[in-house]
């Protein structure tokens, strides 16, 4: 697994932001709107019949309590 510096990655995703920030001339960037209760959990539900599903075709594989693995 490769490894980052924390400080490092932060600066430079930093930069790239303000970078495109500036390129658009916008004083802020879009954001999601929020999500109604409902769907919320209809999003939710259909997420956990996704992974369920992943796991029961064998495309998703747990390796530890922490670790996956998809095969795509």
């Amino acid at each position: 697994m490769k490894r980052y510096n924390y400080d490092t990655f932060v600066r430079e995703k930093k930069e790239k932001y303000f970078a495109l920030r500036a390129k658009l001339e916008r004083k802020h960037l879009p954001r999601s709107r929020p999500r109604e209760n409902d769907e919320r959990n209809f999003l939710i539900l259909r997420d956990r019949k996704r992974w369920q599903n992943w796991i029961k075709t064998g495309k998703l594989k747990e390796l530890a309590p922490r670790c996956w693995r998809i095969k795509l």
